[in-house]
């Protein structure tokens, strides 16, 4: 979790907030009791009188999780496509946004954690990274279809600034950064069918 680098108030104006977030995606939105109200994009201001509130176009439906969630509580509060969640205390203020790419830290940290705690059990198990190529037999496929080891643990595909959890929904597209837990040997099949280049 890290400080957001903006909050934006519902009274602020459209003209005002389009500034704000000139190099942002985006950004939470709090009332006057600064309480989360929802997020707002730039996008979603385009086209708005420049003197109109924000509040108007505030994603009430945004993500959030509680500052009490855990790691997979951010998972699963984070849709796919979307960069971040917001964290909330009861009061719903907020306290930090958990990104994307901190997920994927946060599970390599773990999964590393438990790769050492493998090792006395299996002196094979490993984590590795592998790029998706776009002539991997994988790309398209949902990973519940795809003939991986069950030795093999998917535990995240990063997508651009999107992160995914290993689930058996999740579908592979080529340039994805998929990480990997498992044995020396499986690895290596998976990983070379995921990085399948030009033939």
């Amino acid at each position: 979790m890290s400080p957001p680098k903006l909050v934006l108030t519902s009274s602020m104006l459209v003209v005002d907030a389009i500034e704000a977030m000139a190099d942002l995606p985006g950004a939470p939105v709090v009332d006057a009791n600064e309480r989360f109200v929802g997020t707002v994009a730039p996008g979603e201001l385009y086209g708005r009188a420049p003197d109109e509130p924000i509040g108007r176009s505030v994603d009430v439906s945004a993500p959030t999780v509680s500052v009490e969630g855990n790691l997979a509580d951010a998972v699963d509060a984070l849709p796919q496509g979307h960069r971040w969640v917001t964290v909330l205390d009861d009061d719903r203020k907020i306290r930090g946004i958990v990104g994307a790419r901190e997920i994927v830290h946060g599970y390599r940290t773990a999964a590393a954690a438990d790769v050492h705690r493998f090792a006395s059990l299996s002196p094979h198990a490993d984590l590795l990274d592998v790029r998706v190529g776009k002539n991997s037999p994988f790309v398209g496929k949902a990973l519940g279809e795809c003939e991986i080891p069950e030795s093999v643990i998917v535990l995240t595909v990063l997508r651009g600034d999107a992160a995914l959890p290993g689930t058996a929904t999740s579908v592979f597209q080529a340039d994805d950064l998929v990480t990997l837990v498992g044995p020396h040997d499986a690895l290596g099949q998976v990983s070379a069918q995921l990085a399948a280049q030009d033939r």
